[in-house]
């Protein structure tokens, strides 16, 4: 890391974001100078599966520069976060044996199955993964203000998945993820084909369930949604959610690729 550190002087870093879907995957790009952000952009590709086209774009992007990484943000219906870092405490909630984790603040942890951390390196290998980061990781970049100075929930809407979890004045409560359900799709006009803001209210409200209901969860009455908005539906959504949970939203839109990047070069130490 000292190394790359002295090449961070004469090198302008670039990271790499790759974001699959249940339709397309987005890769961003970002060029990073000190603590500045030269340039980024965005690619749309079709399909579900990282082919040649992908790889050629991350490759080509990756050769721009000796300080080049590649992060990847997890679709995996395996991952999730608890309120400890204690394993014995954990397996109460998932097998510690099976799982590769990371405790943050000393407080929670984020965890994915190990079987499918290795199946995610083997479908990347063409270009290899530095990061693979937890869409609760991205939450937590994202809205990293109000969570430490307010109790709310914190929802990330994507294409693919819905992720959320509860902090009350930085201090972590619940967490959850759930894919969606692969009949919904957008078409090539960027045209909602089948509105599916109820499926994902309907998700949201079982997660909630579980949040309130779990005896292992500390749980406090929610009054405030933040809602990181990277999906067509979720104006119909934000409706939904603040009429049925009674609570007020706050909704943002949110390029996941773009801010999977700068997370990225957060984890290496620039600030942009």
């Amino acid at each position: 890391m000292q190394i790359n550190r002295v090449l961070g002087y004469f090198y302008t870093k670039v990271f790499i974001a790759i974001i699959p879907g249940r339709t397309y995957s987005n890769i961003a790009v970002i060029h990073v100078k000190g603590s500045s952000i030269l340039k980024h952009y965005t690619r749309k590709f079709e399909g579900i599966e990282f082919n040649t086209a992908m790889q050629l774009f991350v490759n080509e992007a990756a050769q721009l520069s000796p300080l080049a990484f590649t992060a990847l943000l997890s679709d995996a219906s395996d991952q999730g976060a608890i309120a400890t870092c204690s394993k014995q405490q954990a397996s109460q909630f998932m097998d510690v044996m099976l799982t590769e984790s990371i405790c943050l603040e000393e407080r929670w942890m984020m965890y994915l199955s190990r079987d499918t951390l290795y199946q995610l390196q083997e479908r990347y290998r063409t270009v290899g993964l530095d990061f693979v980061f937890s869409p609760f990781a991205l939450i937590k970049q994202f809205y990293s203000k109000p969570i430490a100075e307010e109790l709310a929930l914190f929802i990330l809407n994507e294409e693919s998945s819905i992720a959320l979890a509860v902090f009350d004045h930085n201090e972590f409560h619940f967490a959850d993820y759930t894919l969606m359900d692969q009949r919904f799709s957008v078409s090539e006009k960027g045209v909602n084909v089948e509105n599916d803001a109820p499926l994902r209210y309907e998700s949201i409200e079982k997660m909630l369930d579980t949040y309130y209901n779990d005896v292992r969860i500390k749980s406090s009455f929610i009054e405030k949604i933040y809602l990181a908005d990277a999906h067509l539906s979720s104006s119909s959504l934000a409706s939904l959610l603040e009429e049925g949970l009674f609570t007020n939203l706050e909704r943002n839109r949110v390029d996941v690729a773009f801010e999977t990047a700068r997370l990225a070069a957060r984890e290496v130490g620039y600030a942009v």
